[in-house]
């Protein structure tokens, strides 16, 4: 009989390709379910009723079992609102338009779920839902809460060991005190 090689790779698994960049949490050769940790960088855009919000956020992604990936995250929903007055500011004259006032506002969303991801090759498509929750502020009264879900449609298209191309869809709902 032809002895055993110790450094060999078992006959059932295929060695870690040397283009794989990717850092792996779990040990061992690489499988063809999409089993590794990921961090995502995210910009984009969303918007609420006639509020149109331009977003920022960091999501990671931890494989739990087989395609399933748990999700965390945090975003920021930023927001150029437009301030009406009906309030005349003083040392206008009475001719003189009240000036067209703008604010930036934004709420940090946190959000929690998971994913089920394919490995197509050049497209690794995925499917979730996640639980979502921010604080946001009423008016000068304070702040409360308002948690909602929301599913999500989406792929990652990897540009080169490190980056990949996210194209993300999600459709939600939002519960809070008025």
């Amino acid at each position: 009989p032809v002895p055993e090689d110790p450094y060999a790779w078992p006959a059932q698994v295929d060695p870690m390709p040397t283009s794989n960049r990717r850092a792996r949490l779990n040990p061992g050769p690489p499988s063809s379910d999409g089993d590794t940790a990921s961090a995502s960088v995210r910009i984009g855009y969303s918007s609420y009723y006639k509020l149109n919000f331009l977003t920022v956020g960091l999501e990671g992604s931890y494989p739990i079992v087989s395609n399933i990936h748990a999700i965390a995250g945090l975003e920021s929903y930023l927001t150029r609102r437009t301030l009406t007055s009906d309030i005349k500011p003083e040392g206008l004259a009475e001719n003189q338009a009240v000036p067209v006032m703008h604010q930036w506002e934004s709420i940090l969303p946190l959000n929690v779920g998971a994913l089920y991801r394919l490995d197509l090759g050049q497209v690794k498509p995925y499917a979730g839902v996640d639980m979502i929750t921010a604080r946001y502020f009423k008016n000068d009264s304070g702040a409360d809460w308002t948690v909602g879900v929301r599913a999500r449609l989406g792929a990652d298209i990897p540009m080169n060991g490190l980056f990949s191309l996210n194209v993300n869809s999600a459709m939600g709902i939002w519960s809070g005190p008025t």
